[in-house]
């Protein structure tokens, strides 16, 4: 899909110079708006590869777990579980709504992700509410 990916943008980009949006040749770039993939409602810098979630929840005001890259490095396996775990719990006691950065058909089997969501689904009573979203039943 990466593959498929870089080629239709380039050639996108390709047939969009000559409209002086994009600016140089190799790289292209573009300074203002948004770019879109597959969609011509981009809401991102550049859509239709994965965003973050950090800049998801910036842009959103809203709270994400984020641990200084050299302390989580520092943390055993059990530890990291248990941060992540805290920070589940402390989101499920304040009945905030979840968004991820990927669809729920996008998680990967076996994946840190579909733990995570499965722990919120099966010990915290959150349900999907949209592909992109959990909440807590009520």
């Amino acid at each position: 899909m990466k593959a498929l990916v870089t080629i239709l943008l380039c050639y996108s980009a390709t047939s969009l110079l000559a409209q002086s949006q994009w600016q140089g040749t190799n790289p292209i770039y573009f300074t203002s708006g948004n770019v879109g993939i597959g969609t011509s409602t981009p809401q991102f810098n550049l859509e239709g590869v994965e965003v973050p979630y950090t800049k998801i929840a910036k842009d959103n005001g809203a709270s994400f777990y984020n641990i200084d890259t050299e302390i989580y490095n520092s943390l055993s396996r059990e530890e990291k579980a248990a941060a992540n775990t805290y920070f589940l719990d402390y989101v499920s006691k304040n009945g905030d709504k979840v968004i991820l950065n990927v669809s729920k058909d996008e998680i990967k089997d076996g994946s840190a992700l579909q733990k995570e969501v499965q722990y919120l689904i099966n010990q915290n009573g959150y349900t999907w509410k949209d592909n992109y979203t959990l909440e807590k039943a009520k």
